[in-house]
């Protein structure tokens, strides 16, 4: 029950309006107006629902605070010094530019250093991160604590699906560079593959419109117009090597996603055994397994690769796959072999990022 309202709540609000909390932007777009109905009403009213919330992320900006989210927890350790944050933030921006993505007024090249430092402020004020100074190295870090970082992990996902096609490059470029992709048609088939693991997490973009952004980040990259996406297959290496350094900064944003579907895999296979189980249960091993895989594996590096949703969004591709069957009460592995030829791929796919970046980025 609502409980009456009291005088002194009153000076709390004062206490309130002394904070820095920040800036509210919003921006509209053009009314729909559904005229004439074709077809059946609830396909219709499901593709006019996913048009909205494409056309919402679309137009969703680039801030402050959601970039320097997104630069600080792309680092695994979280510690990086002024100026690595600065010069990430520059990148990432002159990139939105050349793209077209939506960035705010206080991101214009003369206020962003400014702004970045006020967003700083109110995460350290907000205690979501600290300042350590190493007196010995001379030097001053920024660092976000592993408690804080699934709370900072909303002020970047607000914006990540802005890089999903350049994040997805990268992946491509290696497997384009190691020999896996050989043809036109192998790969159209990875893009395809890599969308539909994410598509769980976002509302994503028709594979036409990924292919077209695909053309534009190579654009962006080489300086120079290209008609077809296949042409990457006869890139020289130097070329790839462009690419792959204009890109980098992307290729650790989804880092994340992938640990957490690594560690959902490795979850199912421990529990395939079993003729079913709860999805309680599936959350507790996955937890215990995570926690050991950060303690002492090699593919898990992000404190937040656990949390309950995206654990459970792993299920409904594991699902969509036809690798569990599920109920309201239980769930069951129906193809075993599946499960372990994806355990190994996820842990691929994190471990082949890292050595591209390694090999290739400077």
């Amino acid at each position: 029950k609502k409980e009456k309202e009291k005088t002194t709540q009153l000076l709390k609000l004062f206490k309130l309006a002394n904070k820095k909390l920040g800036t509210v932007h919003v921006s509209f777009s053009n009314g729909i107006i559904v005229e004439d109905l074709k077809g059946d009403l609830k396909t219709e009213t499901q593709n006019l629902a996913f048009d909205c919330f494409r056309s919402v992320g679309k137009r969703m900006p680039i801030t402050p605070s959601s970039l320097l989210a997104m630069v600080m927890l792309d680092d695994a350790s979280g510690a990086l010094t002024w100026r690595q944050i600065e010069d990430r933030s520059l990148e990432i921006i002159k990139y939105c530019k050349f793209m077209g993505i939506p960035v705010t007024k206080s991101l214009n090249s003369d206020k962003i250093s400014a702004s970045l430092k006020v967003a700083m402020d109110m995460f350290i004020n907000n205690k979501k991160a600290e300042l350590i100074k190493r007196e010995k190295l001379n030097q001053v870090f920024y660092t976000i604590n592993d408690e804080s970082r699934i709370h900072l992990l909303y002020n970047k996902n607000m914006i990540l699906h802005h890089f999903l096609v350049p994040g997805i490059m990268n992946a491509t470029l290696f497997n384009i560079f190691n020999g896996n992709i050989k043809n036109a048609t192998g790969l159209t088939r990875f893009l395809i593959t890599k969308r539909k693991e994410l598509k769980h997490e976002f509302y994503l973009p028709k594979v036409r419109e990924m292919i077209n952004e695909a053309l534009r980040v190579i654009e962006y990259a080489l300086g120079e117009k290209i008609d077809n996406l296949a042409d990457a297959l006869e890139f020289k290496n130097e070329q790839l090597y462009t690419i792959a350094s204009k890109i980098s900064k992307f290729s650790t944003g989804f880092n994340y996603l992938y640990e957490a579907y690594y560690v959902s895999a490795v979850a199912l296979k421990y529990l395939s055994d079993e003729e079913s189980f709860t999805e309680e249960k599936y959350l507790q091993v996955s937890k215990e397994l995570f926690d050991m895989e950060r303690d002492h594996g090699r593919v898990v590096k992000y404190p937040e690769s656990f949390n309950v949703p995206i654990m459970k969004n792993t299920l409904k591709y594991y699902l969509h796959l036809n690798i569990i069957e599920r109920d309201e009460n239980s769930i069951k592995v129906v193809n075993k072999n599946k499960v372990l030829q994806l355990t190994e791929k996820f842990a691929r796919d994190v471990n082949d990022q890292v050595a591209f970046n390694l090999k290739f980025v400077r």
